[in-house]
């Protein structure tokens, strides 16, 4: 949910991706990041548009959508039933990749007005949110159904469901108490707990481990300062604590984290277990962080700002004596070993995530217009990040990490690949300057559309050619890579 917090991102989610080689790639298996005790997965939330066959935008979302989510993108529970193929095709790389654990988000609002022709659109969604008075259309039932019973086909151990109320549902712009919006959300937890319980015993075998949160990034936010805050903090306070009440009451509390945090602010995490306190339904048995970095500094390569997070979860939890209960990462930059690298000093705090989900979207890109449709590559947070066996003045033959990006070396040069498995190589602090860069990886990119960035090209193997419209959405399933093999010879427009 892209809220506006210092040391924080504001997670606008747009384009980049993964793609080929020039030598062997490595051949590492999977292993456990030394600072993670089992393994985790993504929060698997988008599908653009361009990777199915589209569905119009309403003239109302043109040029707003952005905002949200990826441009042209869905909500994966929205579009499930025209989106199938693809989106069971990404389900199973990501479990091919070594990932066991999956994140869903459902953004919902309901607004008392309606969009006049042509502004409303198919599927009954805003951008990447979706309409609920109380219960999911019969179409979003189904898909959500539908969607639940493949994750627990494919063999995923865990979900992790997330509710995310939007608009005036979102008791962040509550002024005064709204008891119909509250129902209204309320109803739609219990609804949909229900129908993802009943999709999973639908399917023969042992169902994966459930774990909701109520609110996503909702955790605490009546304490934070102004203007980041809510528009009435008590009012805030009481929603939280009334449904926390309302779940345990209903449900207990051991397929729950209550409400994830990105804990922006000292104090934050303390005023969400005192409010955890005042209810009879007392504390949740897991706690769920959304962690990223200040945005000017990690475009520049900083991610100290991961500390000053970190020292407010181990304080606060440790004052509370909750250090000891299930912690995760619910969200962080995609399979990033910087950020890695940062988190793993949780460890030194007396913090022990127990595992990780990446979110689509890329860090230290400075203009913060980057969105990821392959979330497969997670060597970075599914490998300890040993360290690339290297000399002075060279590399010996192999893969390795710089920087978040992957490269291959035959000991003289090196080439960045266009594309990467999941497990690939070690880590490398700096690339000897002697050693020449020979850009990006062979092989040529197969026959066909393809994309870098959002500009469109026809690849002829060899040869390739740019698309005279720049919008790279209006090719489906046009393949994303990072950059074009440097041996690949360019013949101007298509």
């Amino acid at each position: 949910m892209l809220r506006s917090l210092p040391e924080l991102l504001k997670r606008t989610i747009y384009v980049t991706i993964a793609g080929v080689s020039f030598g062997f790639l490595g051949d590492s298996g999977p292993a456990g990041a030394d600072f993670l005790s089992e393994p985790g997965g993504s929060n698997f939330v988008f599908i653009g548009q361009h990777e199915y066959t589209p569905l119009p935008l309403g003239s109302a979302e043109n040029g707003n959508c952005s905002a949200y989510a990826m441009g042209d993108a869905r909500s994966v529970i929205a579009v499930y039933d025209v989106a199938k193929a693809a989106i069971d095709a990404k389900l199973r790389s990501l479990y091919a990749a070594g990932q066991r654990k999956i994140s869903l988000v459902l953004w919902h609002f309901f607004n008392q007005y309606s969009y006049a022709p042509p502004q409303t659109t198919y599927l009954n969604t805003y951008c990447e949110m979706v309409v609920a008075n109380g219960v999911l259309t019969s179409r979003h039932q189904a898909n959500l159904s539908a969607l639940i019973a493949t994750i627990k086909t494919i063999g995923f151990t865990q979900i992790n469901f997330r509710f995310a109320p939007m608009d005036i549902s979102d008791p962040m712009g509550w002024s005064s108490w709204d008891e119909a919006q509250f129902q209204s959300n309320w109803n739609l937890i219990w609804q949909t707990r229900q129908l993802i319980y009943q999709s999973l015993n639908s399917v023969p075998g042992a169902n994966p481990r459930l774990l909701y949160d109520l609110g996503l990034e909702l955790g605490g936010l009546w304490a934070i300062p102004q203007p980041y805050g809510p528009v009435n903090p008590q009012v805030f306070r009481q929603y939280v604590t009334t449904l926390w009440s309302v779940y345990t009451y209903n449900y207990g509390s051991s397929d729950t984290i209550g409400f994830s945090i990105v804990p922006g602010f000292s104090g934050q995490i303390s005023a969400q277990i005192s409010a955890y306190d005042s209810t009879v339904g007392g504390r949740p048995n897991a706690y769920g962080f959304d962690l990223y970095g200040n945005e000017p500094a990690v475009a520049a390569g900083d991610y100290s700002s991961f500390g000053t997070q970190l020292n407010f979860i181990s304080s606060e939890l440790g004052a509370a004596g909750e250090l000891s209960k299930e912690l995760f990462v619910q969200e962080t930059y995609f399979n990033s070993m910087l950020a890695r690298n940062a988190l793993s000093q949780a460890t030194q705090k007396g913090i022990s995530f127990r595992y990780l989900l990446q979110w689509p979207y890329r860090a230290g890109d400075p203009t913060n217009i980057v969105d990821v449709y392959d979330l497969s590559p997670y060597f970075s947070y599914a490998s300890s990040g040993a360290p690339y066996q290297s000399f002075p003045f060279f590399f010996p033959p192999g893969t390795f990490i710089y920087q978040d990006n992957i490269y291959y070396t035959n000991g003289l040069a090196y080439c960045q690949y266009t594309a990467v498995g999941p497990y690939t190589g070690g880590t490398v602090a700096k690339i000897p300057a002697n050693m020449k860069n020979a850009g990006f990886c062979s092989p040529a990119i197969p026959t066909g559309w393809f994309r870098v960035s959002d500009q469109l090209y026809y690849s002829y193997g060899s040869t390739y050619c740019s698309s005279r419209s720049p919008d790279a959405d209006q090719v489906s399933g046009s393949t994303v890579f990072w950059g074009i093999f440097s041996m690949m010879t360019y013949l101007g427009s298509c």
